[in-house]
């Protein structure tokens, strides 16, 4: 067998000088895609625009309100766990966490994913999109297994579930002004209340 030198040969310079020519070539169209992009947001920013990648999104899509009583439920799941084991209900912040930290658990399509994959724990009362959240812990319990107590309610314009640690759902017409959620004695006191499921 004999060996053969083609450092010489031209198809062996040729492939670097090729893959060179197309890295030169891609990078100034990239550099100028750039450039005109960054010219052109400049351009709408002095004239008073809004720039396009920053344009206003859409209007979201309300939850339904089977959607807010599944959180409403995850809420008390969360809850009643934390006092079986604890002795004590979590405060909101400590339960949206906990809620979050089980979000790989729901498959896309199903109603929890609907809710689940637009709860944003760090914007507390907004953390549900298209309703509001209230949440108060009380010094006492209604039940036998914790030192605490908790109100929980979320809301839209039309609709109100609350509930608290006996883990019973209630559903109310909205009102214009929300009561205070840590004066009521137990949820089924919030006015107009009735057994979600009835």
């Amino acid at each position: 067998m004999e060996l053969v030198d083609c450092s010489g040969s031209e198809a062996h310079q040729e492939t670097p000088n090729k893959i060179s020519r197309r890295g030169l070539i891609g990078g100034a169209v990239t550099a100028l895609f750039l450039l005109k992009t960054s010219a052109l947001t400049g351009v709408r920013l002095l004239a008073g625009q809004t720039p396009l990648r920053t344009a206003p999104a859409c209007p979201l899509t309300p939850l339904k309100l089977a959607c807010a009583t599944a959180f409403l439920a995850t809420g008390n799941t969360v809850q009643l766990g934390n006092a079986l084991e604890h002795g004590e209900f979590l405060d909101r912040d400590e339960m949206f966490l906990s809620i979050v930290s089980k979000r790989e658990h729901w498959v896309p399509g199903t109603g929890a994913y609907e809710w689940m994959s637009r709860f944003t724990p760090a914007k507390g009362e907004d953390a549900l999109e298209t309703w509001k959240i209230g949440f108060s812990l009380v010094p006492t319990s209604l039940v036998s297994h914790s030192r605490n107590g908790y109100r929980f309610a979320v809301y839209n314009e039309q609709w109100v579930m609350v509930t608290d640690e006996n883990a019973i759902g209630y559903r109310a017409p909205r009102q214009a002004v929300i009561p205070d959620l840590s004066k009521l004695v137990r949820a089924a006191d919030f006015p107009g209340a009735v057994a979600a499921n009835d």
